[in-house]
């Protein structure tokens, strides 16, 4: 029972709206090899190289995606994906159950699924971690011609699928290893590892996916964490669930003090290598939590046998597995009512489906696909993967691909953005757009359109809160950003987003968090337009209660408003949700000065000197010069 529910707690961790925008650039792929066949060079962006030979690692995966998706939308690539996930697991029971008992392996899979949490998006990496976990069941318990029989085949597939197919190699020689070391009859033969990697050369590509399978462990540069599950999930406050990692490397540590005997040479192996990728990057969650799951299983019945041998009393099991299911239990109930996404700023729900007010749905149906709309436009990699999908007779600016890309390649966009005035000069010179298309919840997006609206060479044709289209004031879009009807669609679109949750909020259930609503609220404040946001913010605060942003902007609203106690009090509980934002600290000692408590501004003034003196000190000396009628920037 114990392991059934640890399982379920798995399965509904993968049931979560569609919010990672990589999904889309894999749909899109689909489409693209099902309609137009084979393409050497990547199809949707003129921002990259057209000679430049593209390797794409997971187009078998692609081309199964796009097919199930026109079978059943959502919902069938959703419940494909759990299962995927969930078939791993089970198949890992048995080599578990070697050195385990139940209660030990339930434990071990609830730990390892609220580490999985934050990964569990729809993606290759579903199916590449079902065929790791088939490849580990084989090894563990098959010879050498049943394993030659399931894994030749499986590598010719994982090698298509995702780049990690090089484990499956790794794997067997591990395994290979630990049996010409036993004293038993040999079950693998020691030609095995080398079979199965010159099975990976059956791919269209040679050996470029394996170099890009080596460079995604060494080089942190072509994988980095681009896919946004939320644009402004880092400005939620830090939730419990974050301390699973912690806890898993503890017990992975407590294995090699509480386990009797030898420890079994492969799964020791696999944990510690689980181990080290947690330790190495979030972008290998889902690897090492499979890895480490049998070893923490054998750690977790290590530390029971090594408890009851000094209390001399089986009376806590009973205690510990009530525990487990209450947890197991109380954390079904935090997912299903979206209490867990909420707290951490995810923008998916609990369901099957694709998440709301995310993506530029509205911006798509309303402008950009208008004939007449520019063709060189440059968007953010989060929405890039939903326009290959929605618009695909457009070329895109980017995407979330960062072995397409590079990553300098987004560093520089960035710093173009933001208004670095080298990287703005050059950005207009290599690229030359004529429109800007910002995802509103992405954090700078305020200030980026603000800047650009300063400069009275940009104009403000479309916003619906979740997407900002910015067109170059020139002839050719004269009719676009006179265009009443476009703007009016933009701003319904919002209104209604607005009541609904306003709706929402009202509910005793925790609302999702809106990225729409967040995203017109941080535009608003950008624009000075400050009832309006305090508007929108009273209401996200509402719906969002550890959102420390939305705080930070109430607070600052409220004391441009006067108000300065209830700002005060805004602006107070943003600092308990991050204690580690500078600048709540600096509008904090402002409203304190104002207000004439010295102390307490002191004491603010001095927490903001702590994390940044040198900023501290230039935001002081900016508000000294800054007339105090005028509103602060």
């Amino acid at each position: 029972m114990l392991i059934v529910l640890a399982l379920t707690v798995l399965a509904f961790f993968g049931l979560r709206t569609i919010s990672n925008s990589d999904f889309w650039i894999h749909l899109s792929t689909g489409r693209a090899l099902a309609e137009s066949g084979w393409s050497k060079t990547d199809p949707f962006s003129f921002a990259t190289d057209s000679s430049a030979a593209w390797t794409n690692s997971s187009w078998l995966y692609d081309a199964a995606l796009y097919r199930l998706w026109q079978i059943g939308g959502a919902t069938a690539v959703t419940i494909a994906f759990v299962a995927c996930i969930v078939g791993a697991f089970l198949l890992l029971l048995p080599v578990a159950r070697r050195g385990a008992e139940n209660t030990a392996i339930a434990f071990a899979l609830f730990l390892v699924a609220w580490l999985l949490a934050p990964a569990l998006v729809i993606g290759p990496h579903g199916v590449a971690l079902l065929a790791l976990a088939l490849t580990l069941r084989v090894l563990a318990f098959s010879n050498t011609r049943k394993a030659l029989l399931i894994l030749v085949p499986l590598q010719i597939l994982w090698t298509n699928i995702h780049p990690s197919f090089l484990l499956g190699p790794v794997v067997a020689a591990l395994y290979c290893w630990e049996s010409a070391r036993s004293g038993a009859e040999k079950r693998l033969a020691p030609w095995l590892p080398l079979v199965l990697l010159v099975a990976t050369l059956v791919n269209p590509y040679g050996l470029r996916p394996h170099l890009a399978s080596v460079q995604a462990v060494f080089d942190p540069n072509t994988t980095s964490l681009l896919d946004w599950i939320s644009p402004y999930q880092g400005d939620f406050a830090p939730f419990i669930g974050r301390h699973a990692n912690t806890l898993l490397l503890i017990v992975v540590a407590s294995g090699f003090l509480t386990v009797a005997g030898r420890l079994p040479f492969v799964i020791t192996t696999l944990g510690v290598i689980g181990a080290f990728t947690l330790v190495m990057s979030p972008r290998y969650f889902l690897f090492s939590g499979l890895l480490l799951f049998p070893f923490s299983a054998y750690s977790l019945q290590g530390a029971t046998a090594w408890i009851r041998a000094r209390m001399g009393s089986d009376g806590w099991a009973g205690a510990g597995r009530i525990l487990l299911a209450l947890g197991s239990l109380i954390t079904l109930v935090l997912i299903g009512n979206n209490y867990y996404y909420n707290r951490t700023g995810s923008s998916s729900t609990f369901g099957i489906g694709v998440a709301r007010n995310l993506f530029p749905e509205g911006a798509a149906e309303t402008i950009l696909n208008r004939p007449d709309f520019p063709v060189r436009a440059i968007n953010l990699a989060h929405d890039g993967g939903y326009l290959t999908w929605k618009l695909p007779n457009r070329k895109i600016f980017t995407d979330s691909r960062s072995s397409v890309y590079g990553v300098p390649f987004y560093q520089n966009l960035g710093r173009a953005l933001i208004g670095q005035t080298d990287a703005w000069n050059a950005f207009l010179e290599q690229y030359d757009p004529d429109a800007i298309i910002l995802s509103g919840a992405w954090p700078s997006a305020g200030r980026v359109t603000r800047r650009l609206l300063d400069t009275e060479q940009w104009g403000l044709a479309y916003w619906d809160g979740t997407t900002i289209v910015l067109l170059r004031q020139m002839p050719t879009n004269a009719a676009l950003l006179s265009d009443v009807s476009i703007q009016r669609a933009g701003i319904d679109r919002l209104e209604e987003t607005r009541r609904a949750y306003a709706s929402e909020i009202s509910s005793s259930l925790p609302a999702r968090n809106n990225p729409a609503i967040i995203g017109a609220s941080q535009l608003l404040l950008s624009l000075s337009r400050f009832s309006e946001a305090e508007a929108l913010l009273f209401d996200i605060t509402r719906g969002s209660p550890t959102y420390s942003s939305g705080w930070q902007g109430l607070g600052f609203c409220l004391d441009q408003s006067g108000q300065l106690d209830e700002a005060i009090i805004a602006l107070q509980r943003a600092t308990k949700l991050r204690p580690d934002n500078l600048m709540t600290w600096l509008w904090l000692e402002r409203a304190y000065q104002k207000k004439g408590d010295t102390q307490l501004a002191a004491f603010a003034k001095q927490k903001a000197q702590k994390l940044n003196p040198s900023f501290a000190t230039a935001f002081e000396n900016a508000a000294n010069r800054q007339p105090q009628n005028e509103p602060a920037q």
